[in-house]
């Protein structure tokens, strides 16, 4: 906080953070586009194999106040709670590079396009290689991986190793 915004390290605490939180969203690109930087400078970070996985964080409460908060796959075992995934890019060494927010019903499988173009559009559509776990695999992300030209490593569903 203070090389990015001159924040005396005094005034950051945890909670003061999480208060924030809803003002630095509209400087999210500006704030993933200056980490990038900072990493390829200080650590010499490759972006030529980015890692892309979705998880899911719960809510508590009723949660009324944001329409992607929905009931969907829970990682957590707790089906009983709304919750929204989180679609985390990262590189090989695990610096994160980027994240969407999608809603909470959506399945891993629906969200390879939206992820893969949102960093295309940030970042620059570049040699690399997509890597993804067998739940953002289908036939239909397949191909559109390879009619754009991206290069991927992709887990194999199981049934689909049976066959």
């Amino acid at each position: 906080m203070e090389d990015l915004l001159g924040v005396d390290p005094e005034l950051v605490h945890h909670m003061r953070l999480y208060r924030g939180l809803d003002q630095q969203l509209p400087h999210k690109r500006d704030l993933e586009e200056r980490l990038k930087l900072c990493y390829g400078e200080l650590f010499a970070v490759d972006f030529d194999l980015l890692l892309n996985d979705v998880t899911s964080t719960y809510l508590e409460g009723e949660a009324n106040r944001n329409p992607m908060e929905q009931r969907g796959y829970s990682r957590n075992n707790c089906s009983h709670c709304k919750q929204v995934c989180i679609g985390l890019v990262v590189t090989r060494d695990g610096f994160p590079l980027g994240y969407e927010v999608v809603d909470g019903n959506r399945t891993d499988v629906t969200t390879v396009e939206e992820i893969v173009e949102n960093m295309e559009a940030q970042f620059g559509k570049a040699q690399r290689v997509w890597v993804m776990d067998r739940g953002m695999t289908s036939d239909a992300n397949l191909e559109w991986l390879r009619e754009g030209g991206r290069e991927y490593l992709v887990g194999t569903p199981r049934s689909e190793l049976r066959k």
